[in-house]
Order: structure tokens, then sequence, then C-alpha cells
């Protein structure tokens, strides 16, 4: 579930999706060095589900708290 695809596709025009994706990318990537934003698949692109995930980068010296090493999509 996309709420951008949801409504471009209500509204008769998914295609217009893809720069929601697009703008995702371009907000997400090297937003903070400890950010990691990764996703190859979207709704808009044509797939049939979106796969991002951000994750924070730790140093080797830093123990990363419980539970917040990798949050996923759906």
């Amino acid at each position: 579930m996309c709420p951008y695809h949801d409504t471009c596709t209500e509204y008769g025009c998914p295609e217009l999706c893809r720069c929601f994706c697009d703008s995702d990318d371009i907000s997400y990537t090297g937003l903070h060095p400890k950010l990691i934003w990764e996703r190859s698949m979207t709704l808009g692109r044509g797939n049939d589900r979106c796969d991002f995930c951000m994750k924070v980068r730790y140093s080797p010296m830093q123990r990363s708290p419980a539970g917040t090493e990798k949050k996923k999509g759906i």
C-alpha cells in the first residue's frame, strides 16, 4: 500500500507516482552520513511492492541499540 500510488491511480494518472518515488530517492540519499537508504522496487516504477529500507550506520566502536539496527517499509 502506498498513498501516492493509490491516489494517482484513483485520479487516473498512475504514471505520476514515479515522481514521488524519485523524490524519495532525492530526499533520503545523502540526508545524513549515518543514514543508509536502500530500495530496489516501487509500485510507481511498475513493481508489485515497495521494498524501501532505512538503516543507521554505526561506527565499529559504537553498539547499536537493540531493535534499531534496521527499519523496513512495506
